[in-house]
């Protein structure tokens, strides 16, 4: 699981600028792509 450490950090960092209205738009796609990676991530594992 340490994979999700790192996608969770990236996302969280994201997340803070985003409300920060720092992010670009393929930023904000990224913000996406983090979800969907743990959420992958979490189905694979049980």
């Amino acid at each position: 699981m340490p994979y999700f450490n790192i996608l969770n950090y990236i996302q969280l960092e994201l997340i803070k600028r985003q409300r920060r209205g720092e992010l670009s738009t393929d930023e904000e796609k990224l913000i996406h792509t983090t979800i969907n990676g743990i959420a992958t991530g979490l189905r694979n594992s049980g």
